[in-house]
């Protein structure tokens, strides 16, 4: 069989705000079984906090859907900082150099991970921005 997907880096990056939008995209590709995963939107994490979608990670776990997010931090490297001191596994940073190799560091003492850009997928599907949320996700995984 083919690969399905063309992306190097081996998934998918979906992008939500709230539990809502993890679970419409769930539903909609669970018979796909895709290669995703869900991240936070950056905006989010800043209005909403670590905590907020840290409930909405249990959440999803507790019904079996669901692999850890990826909180994207952004370039800021205090909310990185909080998403580690609250053991949030995947990080996703675009910070400087050194802020990068800082938090790199102290992820590794706490079994996190901090994903730079080139790390992660290039082409996103930012859920807020579909109408047709089943077809154009479906389009966004076969790619």
């Amino acid at each position: 069989m083919a690969q399905r997907f063309t992306n190097t880096l081996g998934f998918k990056e979906i992008i939500i705000q709230d539990l809502s939008e993890a679970l419409a995209v769930l539903t909609k590709i669970k018979d796909c079984n895709p290669l995703i995963q869900l991240t936070t939107d950056e905006e989010a994490v800043g209005y909403a906090g670590v905590l907020y979608f840290q409930n909405i990670e249990k959440t999803l776990k507790k019904e079996g859907l669901l692999q850890p997010l990826i909180y994207d931090c952004g370039s800021l490297t205090g909310f990185a900082l909080e998403a580690l001191y609250q053991r949030c596994r995947i990080i996703g940073f675009e910070g400087s150099p050194q802020a990068t190799q800082k938090l790199k560091s102290i992820a590794n003492q706490l079994e996190s991970r901090i994903l730079t850009p080139s790390e992660r997928p290039t082409r996103k599907f930012v859920v807020r921005h579909h109408a047709r949320l089943e077809k154009d996700l479906l389009d966004f995984i076969a790619l």
